[in-house]
């Protein structure tokens, strides 16, 4: 197992060597693994485990997540872009 640190270029791969041979099915907030580790990190590895079950149940669809906040902060921008197109007229 191992997990990407960094966001940049330089990220680099580090091993999670107290994840192998651990069973996937058992990954969720209450495990004393997962718990460990910081509240990023525990989304992900959530988020890992929700796509295997899928994927291993057949009933797998890749829908794209969108953050809440973002979204609305994107309607705003188009919003306000379009009352300015409208009052140049």
């Amino acid at each position: 197992a191992r997990r990407m640190q960094g966001v940049t270029v330089a990220a680099r791969f580090k091993t999670m060597p107290d994840y192998i041979g651990q069973d996937i099915h058992y990954f969720d907030t209450y495990n004393p693994l997962i718990r460990k580790e910081n509240k990023l990190l525990q989304i992900a590895i959530e988020d890992a485990r929700e796509v295997f079950l899928r994927t291993e149940a057949g009933n797998y669809e890749d829908v794209p997540k969108f953050a809440p906040v973002l979204n609305v902060g994107n309607q705003l921008k188009l919003l306000s872009t379009r009352l300015k197109l409208q009052f140049k007229k």
